[in-house]
């Protein structure tokens, strides 16, 4: 074998090899991928603001709370995050009122927690993390943890180990 030949059947072998290797790694890693129907975000879709400066995040026990709470936002943008489909967002001001609308008695379900936290990594993407201030609404901004619901501290406590707000 000349060693042309076998150069070219090393670099062909480390291409596939490498293409396995990352094709089983991709299988590994949890959470949702983009090859995966239903996955995707209404965010993506160009509904988000360019430039978000604040995120201010809301808990909602029903879909009509979350309603009356979009109703209120005014001229800013609104993202809901429900328990049985993507979140939709609609395009406002820099100024994001982020609701998640869940059962006060149990905790989040993973598929919201996962939409949640993909919904908050679009929103800030454009203005990059560390420039959005994410802070919690009352009552989740409350130190009194006695006082919430299951759905409610769940919520918090989620956003607190991705250290998107402070504990």
């Amino acid at each position: 074998m000349s060693t042309d030949k076998r150069n070219g059947v090393v670099v062909i072998a480390l291409v596939l090899s490498l293409t396995a290797g990352v094709g089983v790694l991709f299988l590994l890693e949890p959470g949702p991928h983009a090859w995966k129907g239903g996955t995707s975000l209404v965010v993506e879709q160009g509904a988000a603001p360019q430039q978000v400066r604040d995120i201010e995040v809301y808990y909602a026990s029903s879909v009509d709370e979350a309603a009356q709470l979009a109703a209120s936002a005014g001229d800013d943008s609104v993202c809901i995050v429900y328990q049985d489909r993507i979140p939709e967002c609609q395009r406002g001001g820099p100024q994001v009122w982020l609701i998640v609308i869940g059962d006060a008695q149990e905790k989040l379900p993973v598929q919201q927690q996962q939409w949640l936290l993909g919904a908050l990594h679009r929103l800030t993407q454009a203005s990059g993390v560390d420039q959005v201030r994410i802070r919690l609404a009352p009552p989740l901004d409350t130190a009194a943890s006695a006082d919430m619901s299951p759905g409610q501290l769940d919520l918090r406590r989620l956003l607190e180990r991705k250290q998107l707000i402070l504990s």
